[in-house]
């Protein structure tokens, strides 16, 4: 069974500016930030019991194109959920009956 919201990741154009405005809102800098070697930096927040995970492209590489291609196409924000679950295999069940 689904108990929570892991993690919610949105895409940034720039995580410098990205980082600004969260740290603004939240009132607080992120708790870990890092750059991959293919371009992709990551700034996280972490929320009590979830975090706010925020990824930009950096720099060149494979991920780094990957990334300014979906800001082109889709437009920068959220990107993806990640829950928690206390029944993985059950959670799949009931998703692959319901098609999804």
């Amino acid at each position: 069974m689904i108990s929570g919201v892991d993690h919610i990741v949105l895409l940034a154009p720039d995580i410098d500016a990205g980082a600004a405005v969260y740290s603004a809102l939240l009132g607080r800098k992120p708790d870990w930030r890092a750059t991959t070697d293919d371009g992709v930096a990551t700034a996280i927040f972490q929320l009590g019991n979830t975090a706010l995970e925020l990824v930009a492209p950096s720099g060149d590489g494979a991920s780094a194109d990957h990334l300014r291609a979906r800001i082109t196409e889709e437009g920068p924000g959220l990107k993806s959920l990640a829950f928690r679950s206390t029944d993985l295999a059950g959670d799949h069940r009931a998703f692959t009956r319901l098609a999804l």
